[in-house]
């Protein structure tokens, strides 16, 4: 994406740019920590939709999202696991 692209969706949902030169439109504290951090990352993604498809990619949004907040226990993992096949296989079909 376009740095342009990337400063409008930061502002628009207040969130960190990818765009390394779009990054200085981040103003907020707690983006500021989020940003330095992103930065030092080795790689990162934005979107798991965007490189699995819509469907499989928001099951493994909510997969990770219940993972990370506690709420996961080994049955919904699995759940969530299942329907990422689910969907992955109905969508190459």
């Amino acid at each position: 994406m376009t740095k342009g692209q990337q400063e409008a969706y930061a502002e628009a949902f207040d969130t960190i740019p990818v765009n390394k030169e779009a990054q200085g439109v981040v103003t907020e504290s707690y983006n500021i920590s989020a940003l330095e951090a992103f930065n030092k990352a080795a790689y990162s993604m934005q979107f798991l939709d965007t490189v699995y498809g819509q469907n499989v990619g928001n099951a493994m949004n909510i997969a990770v999202v219940n993972l990370m907040a506690r709420q996961g226990l080994r049955r919904r993992h699995r759940q969530g696991r299942q329907s990422c096949r689910r969907e992955g296989l109905s969508k190459q079909t």
